[in-house]
């Protein structure tokens, strides 16, 4: 008997497994069957708990990253105002002292400096320019509201990859599990008939090259 392999998708064992059930059941070997019916629905629930745990962290990175969008085209639009208001703009403040590392200091800040590059934008804005003017009266609310959702945004990803991961973890308990009671059934059946007999209560698995021993046929 061999089991399917550690990497295999865990869909592969509950196809595994319901044969291993089915087999015991049409043998009439209720009391083997039933433990093997329970682990592999548990593995069955396991696997789809952690499919479903993907969906929220891949909604959490979306709003994330329209966080991220809104912020920079904030920044944006408040760089290109500056920039048209004289032929020589882009290179005398305050568009210098607001923007001395370009545009893309801002923009491309790497995720975990997000929050900071922005809030030190916001702070340049409020330092060189006069509270009445057009362009801190637009852009500061805009740049604060935009810091406060991505820092939100941030949390809910981090939420959504924790739940991921763990349900992970419960997934690989739940496949040794599996793997536990499977080997356990196999040894009572050697015990009641012998290895030979013992061996047709199993689907039979593909040979992939460099396997040593076991025998070839499909896998189910």
């Amino acid at each position: 008997m061999r089991l399917p392999q550690q990497t295999a998708a865990y869909g592969q064992r509950i196809d595994f497994g319901r044969y291993v059930e089915g087999s015991l059941l049409c043998a009439r070997l209720p009391e083997l069957a039933g433990p093997v019916k329970q682990v592999t629905q548990k593995l069955k629930t396991a696997g789809r708990s952690w499919e479903d745990a993907a969906e929220p962290v891949q909604y959490a990175l979306a709003e994330r990253d329209a966080t991220d969008r809104d912020l920079d085209q904030t920044a944006q639009h408040a760089r290109l105002v500056l920039a048209s208001t004289g032929a020589a703009a882009m290179r005398e403040a305050p568009y210098t002292a607001i923007f001395p590392f370009g545009f893309d200091y801002y923009a491309s800040a790497p995720l975990d400096e997000q929050e900071s590059r922005y809030a030190e934008l916001v702070e340049r804005i409020e330092a060189q320019l006069p509270a009445e003017h057009p362009v801190r009266l637009e852009a500061v609310p805009k740049l604060q509201a935009g810091i406060a959702a991505f820092v939100e945004a941030e949390k809910r990803v981090a939420s959504a990859r924790r739940a991921q991961a763990l349900a992970r973890t419960a997934l690989d308990s739940a496949a040794e599990s599996f793997d536990r009671v499977l080997e356990r059934t196999y040894g009572a059946l050697i015990e009641r008939f012998g290895r030979k007999a013992a061996e047709t209560y199993f689907p039979r698995t593909r040979r992939t090259r460099g396997d040593a021993g076991g025998g070839g046929g499909d896998t189910n």
